[in-house]
């Protein structure tokens, strides 16, 4: 059978991959000649989106192992990520909360390391997404398909009409966030590669892996784990609040991101501070919001009330369980059963079908009579009969289980005449 292949048309893609040499040939192609329109940093980033991975690897077999520049190297790639999403995310793109200045300036400066580009782009790019979430216009659109929602979207050039409805106003009037932006790329080489070097070289003398470990494998390993939030954290996990959209919450992506898992509840809430309402979750990123409004560096915290948070939660498990109950059902739903009136159902009974009726429903106990509790004989007595008043409590009360079993022996509603 010959399938037609559905490309979404777009200057801006190469997408969908296929097993066709051919046509990835052609995607690849259309990629490379919309490079041209790209300006030298968009181009900068795109390749280093794509030699971040083939670098990161290479380090683990060009720079001896140390277990001290190891720790340093997760230390300091905690310390990145927590600093990014504090600012960038939750401050800046949601407005969680505020910070006194020195401290928004420590956090701005220290996210330049993740190489993930200034505040500015980030915080545009992620109101973006969450404005057009799912749609066309979204930079990340899972539904797109993984790989455009992982990494696609940064190999592609940039398109400023895709944003020109997204209001970053507060940030380009922010002085510190400009500040960043003007001096973000002799930051973020300078404290992303230089620093660690240095810091690893004169401490133990580790030169070389506190460039490759401590500098290109921790950027890489941050820029990845970011992704994830884009591509797994819209695929695999729990709808908890709400269903409608992609983002679910995903404890792989908890854990490997240190805070940004619990998508489905950002995407439900997204001004809250937490990344969870669930008070025994692991969620660093609150832990430290919450720590700094201790020590009086933090203010205004944002949260939903838990009593919406609650509602939503109960709202999505009963559409959960409603649909669960509906797959599976003892019978089928009275609109979808066949009619049959009385007169129907003796004569069937004359033919040889063994059917009882019970509150207006027909049921073929056939099968059923041989394993009857009370013995074939009661059964039988009450075929071609209305049932009801015996079943539910004239002779015995039976259980849920008993009625539940009943049900699925269901195969027409009486039409012509009420039960008693």
């Amino acid at each position: 059978m010959e399938t037609t292949l559905k490309i979404v048309k777009s200057p801006y893609r190469f997408e969908p991959w296929t097993l066709s040499i051919t046509d990835n040939v052609k995607y690849f192609n259309a990629w490379w000649k919309s490079l041209a329109q790209e300006n030298p940093i968009g181009l900068g980033a795109i390749g280093w989106v794509i030699a971040s991975p083939i670098l990161s690897i290479m380090s683990f077999f060009v720079a001896p192992w140390y277990w001290k520049t190891f720790v340093f190297m997760i230390v300091n790639f905690l310390i990145t990520a927590w600093c990014l999403m504090l600012s960038y995310h939750r401050m800046l793109s949601h407005k969680s909360f505020k910070v006194h200045p020195w401290v928004k300036a420590v956090m701005l400066i220290v996210s330049t390391t993740a190489m993930e580009g200034p505040a500015l782009g980030w915080v545009r790019n992620h109101r973006a997404h969450h404005r057009h979430l799912d749609t066309e216009r979204d930079p990340y659109d899972a539904k797109k398909g993984f790989w455009w929602s992982h990494m696609g979207w940064a190999l592609h050039p940039y398109d400023p009409s895709a944003f020109a409805d997204i209001d970053v106003s507060d940030l380009t009037s922010d002085p510190q966030v400009m500040l960043q932006e003007q001096w973000y790329m002799p930051l973020a080489m300078s404290l992303g590669f230089i620093f660690p070097t240095l810091f690893c070289g004169l401490a133990w003398g580790d030169y070389a892996g506190g460039f490759w470990f401590g500098g290109i494998l921790r950027t890489g390993i941050c820029l990845q784990t970011a992704f994830f939030v884009n591509s797994l954290a819209h695929y695999q996990g729990e709808h908890t609040y709400t269903e409608n959209t992609t983002p679910v919450d995903n404890l792989l992506v908890q854990i490997v991101t240190t805070g940004e898992g619990f998508h489905n509840f950002h995407h439900a809430f997204p001004y809250d501070y937490r990344g969870t309402s669930d008070p025994l979750a692991i969620d660093p990123l609150k832990w430290l919001t919450y720590l700094l409004y201790l020590l009086g560096l933090a203010s205004e915290l944002k949260r939903y009330p838990d009593k919406l948070i609650n509602h939503a939660k109960l709202e999505t498990s009963k559409k959960r369980i409603e649909r669960e109950l509906v797959d599976c059902a003892p019978c089928k739903a009275d609109n979808l059963l066949p009619p049959m009136s009385t007169a129907d159902v003796k004569r069937r009974v004359d033919e040889g079908a063994q059917l009882i009726i019970v509150k207006g429903h027909v049921h073929d106990v056939h099968e059923f009579l041989s394993e009857h509790p009370g013995g074939e004989a009661i059964l039988k007595s009450y075929i071609g009969k209305d049932a009801t008043k015996a079943f539910y409590g004239n002779l015995v009360q039976h259980t849920p289980g008993a009625q539940e079993l009943l049900a699925s022996l269901t195969v027409a509603k009486i039409v012509d005449s009420k039960s008693d």
